[in-house]
């Protein structure tokens, strides 16, 4: 029988332990689902920052959600413990992978990006990671791969000086300035993320000597153009990224990832997110300049027009003033209708300049927001395959270009209800569409003495007893129970949204 722990996890293998803390792999009693589990025991701790780094960790989780950054589930105390769960990814860390050379350099190159990609998202959220090594990146089977353990990670507004003797890290993987306990900034985890690309694609550590003082000394003291001497022929924009971000001077290496997005020429949906922003900026400047500049042009056009009325009036007055005075009531009639002609001429001008102004600005909207499309990011936790408009999505990392309007959306994962819903979307829209499953359904937990076939709804659920509960649909359903020696139970009863809902049944007695 496993061991239960904090009354709503088993375990199943400890992955990890030390004097005050452990890893654990584990099943969440009531989502059914495996998750990995790290505990603290507050009796065992004599250093009170490793409880505030456990804190952090959790806090800093929590502001990160990102298809390259493993993901925190739930953080809690227990009586004497604190605990953090975080979603299961079955893989192994770097360290393992290159030990085996199993990648090529297209696959050297996608881990790269995704190691980017990661970084940027952290960054981006002014989060620095101050231990970034092979152990604490995760890579699957399909090459998929997460940045994990944030148990030394800071917020750049808590970044304080340190001395040498309370420096963390990992000093093989730590650039200089975080050795000589200088206040760190994204540079430092860029050049730390140096080490492991030149590690990736050389198969060594530059730096990594006899011990940790030679170590250190290395990374202190070493040349840039000696370490590369006898790298590897690799692609020249991924050779000038890791040239760059193993320069010692801080100053000089890449001022954020987004310089090296721009070397490589990747596409990033954080990088759209700020650009649209930039743009949209522009635009609220741009727009009233051009409406400002529209309306003094129409008011010059009507000026125009009125005066070559005035001065038409004036010729027909003094070419009429010589005429007698029989035929100035003729001629006064004359004038006035040529002047009404004019002014008509004048409104009809008018009219056809709103009217064309009207039909330049429908134009200029239809064809520069109507026809742009949208861009849409579908984020699901856990796993899931996801149907959109009836077609299958390979792969939903970044962002995708749809046609403004209504699609939809399907949720697909065998240990879930199939779930559907609809997404509207606007022209040049940039929309994220993040799910968690276990948010959306309610749990179903049924015990039945001595035990029971469990139709739920018509469907078979399983026999009793249950290894987990049964995952529903928030609203009425229907339960019925058969054990040949007994008469069928029939009973109706109503699932909410994220809670469980128990039952007990005695087939031996009369419901």
């Amino acid at each position: 029988m496993m061991q239960k722990l904090f009354e709503k996890f088993e375990i199943v293998e400890v992955l990890k332990k030390d004097d005050h803390s452990t890893v654990y792999l584990a099943n969440h009693i009531y989502l059914g689902k495996k998750i990995i589990l790290k505990t603290l025991d507050t009796d065992k701790i004599t250093d009170t920052t490793i409880l505030s780094r456990f804190k952090r960790e959790a806090k800093i989780l929590a502001k990160l959600d990102h298809p390259n950054i493993i993901k925190v589930l739930d953080f809690g105390t227990y009586q004497n413990h604190f605990y953090l769960s975080f979603e299961y990814f079955d893989s192994r860390n770097l360290r393992e992978h290159l030990n085996n050379g199993e990648f090529s350099d297209t696959e050297k190159k996608s881990l790269f990006i995704q190691l980017l990609k990661g970084l940027n998202a952290a960054h981006s959220a002014n989060i620095i990671h101050r231990d970034i090594k092979p152990e604490n990146i995760l890579v699957n089977k399909s090459l998929k791969l997460k940045i994990a353990d944030f148990g030394l990670a800071i917020e750049e507004d808590e970044n304080l000086l340190t001395n040498k003797s309370s420096i963390v890290g990992t000093p093989a993987y730590m650039s200089p300035d975080q050795i000589k306990g200088e206040k760190l900034t994204p540079q430092s985890d860029i050049f730390s993320l140096g080490i492991v690309v030149y590690e990736l694609f050389s198969g060594k550590n530059p730096f990594l000597g006899k011990d940790i003082n030679e170590t250190i000394n290395h990374i202190l003291s070493f040349k840039e153009e000696k370490i590369f001497e006898q790298f590897p022929r690799i692609d020249d924009k991924i050779l000038r990224c890791i040239k760059n971000m193993l320069k010692k001077d801080s100053e000089q290496r890449p001022e954020s990832i987004s310089e090296l997005f721009k070397e490589l020429d990747v596409f990033d949906s954080t990088e759209l997110q700020q650009d649209t922003k930039r743009k949209f900026r522009s635009k609220l400047f741009i727009y009233p300049l051009f409406s400002v500049i529209v309306i003094i042009t129409l008011i010059l056009i009507v000026f125009l027009n009125k005066k070559d009325v005035l001065f038409e009036s004036l010729e027909n007055k003094k070419d009429l003033s010589i005429t007698s005075k029989s035929d100035k009531v003729e001629s006064n009639q004359k004038i006035n209708t040529i002047a009404e002609n004019k002014v008509q001429k004048n409104n009809r001008l008018k009219d056809e300049i709103k009217e064309d102004k009207i039909v330049r600005e429908n134009n200029e909207i239809h064809n520069n927001i109507s026809h742009e499309p949208a861009k849409l990011s579908i984020q699901c936790l856990p796993w899931a395959d996801i149907m959109l408009d009836s077609n299958e999505i390979k792969n939903s990392n970044g962002y995708f270009s749809l046609e403004p309007g209504i699609h939809k959306i399907e949720l697909l994962n065998p240990g879930y209800p199939k779930y559907s819903t609809e997404i509207k979307l606007e022209s040049g829209e940039i929309k994220s569409f993040k799910i968690h499953l276990d948010t959306l359904f309610g749990y179903f937990d049924c015990k039945v003495f001595p035990w029971g076939e469990v139709f739920i709804d018509g469907q078979h659920a399983g026999q009793t007893p249950f290894l987990k509960p049964v995952i529903l649909n928030p609203g009425d359903h229907s339960l019925s129970v058969h054990n040949p020696e007994y008469e069928t139970v029939n009973k109706s009863f109503v699932i909410v949204k994220k809670e469980t809902l128990h039952f007990e049944i005695n087939l031996s007695q009369k419901n």
